[in-house]
């Protein structure tokens, strides 16, 4: 029965690696363009476009695994980037507070400054 049915997944999938490595590519590469060259769908206006059931038929497995780690690199990088918000938007709250602080002995030492004139002015004049 060779030559007849399905052909199995390993030697389509040795098939392919072949191919790619005949065109100087990588298996993920040459997965990616025929991701691209999809079977294409009609949609009511006109215009055509791939469905994501036909891009999904056209990932590798083995790729997929990939994506998974991708995500979950992508998952940690905004948990990364949430947690250096809420330590600057602390550093920002205690820096407004030392600003607060400053802005009240500002104004203190002006009073005091204030007194101070008239203190001499009462005194020279």
């Amino acid at each position: 029965m060779a030559g007849r049915g399905r052909p199995r997944k390993e030697d389509v999938i040795a098939k392919k690696e072949a191919q790619a490595r005949a065109e100087g590519k990588t298996y993920g590469e040459l997965a990616a363009e025929e991701q691209r060259k999809a079977v294409k769908v009609q949609q009511d206006d006109g215009v055509v476009r791939t469905t994501m059931k036909d891009r999904i038929k056209h990932i590798p497995k083995r790729s997929l695994a990939a994506h998974e780690n991708v995500l979950r690199e992508i998952k940690e990088d905004i948990q990364s980037h949430k947690e250096c918000i809420k330590t600057q938007q602390k550093e920002i709250e205690q820096r407004q507070g030392c600003i607060e602080t400053h802005k009240q002995a500002i104004e203190d030492l002006e009073n005091e400054y204030k007194e101070e004139e008239e203190f001499l002015k009462y005194f020279r004049g």
